[in-house]
């Protein structure tokens, strides 16, 4: 839910570095509950970023910002942001790698969003993450269990979560998580 009258931006992120995975397959589905309009403060995304490089969510003082820094923010082509508006029951879909944010939500009326994740078989949550103990995380929803993990993640950006989660602003007195090499 993105308040009225002043709901927070969320600032350029990639999804991938919150529940890291063994290969890019997780995706997003939201689903507007309400009309969404500019003054909303609409999702916005970077088409082709999911291919492009995985960024570094942590600020310059080593502590987790789960947000591109200023240096990365400056250099993205914002004149090719899509933002994703439209009327109740509208879906979103992005990839797990997309470069997405969005802006204050300056309306009288209050953006609720459902979100939903889906990850293919052969995926698996390589650490700690928002994820780690919610309900149905590893449920197969069709199909059945993979005999192989795919892993085509090279992501260096797995952090733990036992202190809690915020998107938007930095978590207190959390340090860099844990590295995973390939």
């Amino acid at each position: 839910m993105k308040w009225a009258s002043g709901g927070e931006e969320v600032q350029w992120h990639q999804d991938i570095q919150f529940w890291p995975h063994t290969n890019y397959s997780p995706l997003t589905i939201g689903l507007y509950m309400d009309d969404v309009d500019d003054e909303m403060g609409p999702m916005g995304v970077l088409p082709g970023s999911h291919k492009g490089k995985i960024y570094d969510l942590y600020g310059d003082d080593g502590q987790w910002a789960g947000a591109l820094n200023a240096r990365d923010s400056e250099q993205l082509p914002l004149e090719d942001v899509v933002w994703l508006k439209g009327p109740k029951g509208s879906v979103t879909i992005h990839n797990c790698r997309m470069l997405h944010g969005s802006m204050t939500n300056n309306s009288a009326r209050s953006r609720p969003l459902l979100l939903h994740s889906y990850a293919s078989a052969d995926a698996l949550i390589m650490a700690d993450s928002v994820v780690t103990g919610v309900k149905f995380t590893d449920e197969i929803i069709r199909g059945s269990r993979a005999k192989w993990i795919r892993t085509t993640s090279s992501n260096n950006f797995v952090r733990k979560f036992d202190a809690g989660y915020d998107t938007i602003r930095h978590d207190e007195g959390i340090g860099r998580g844990v590295g995973v090499q390939q």
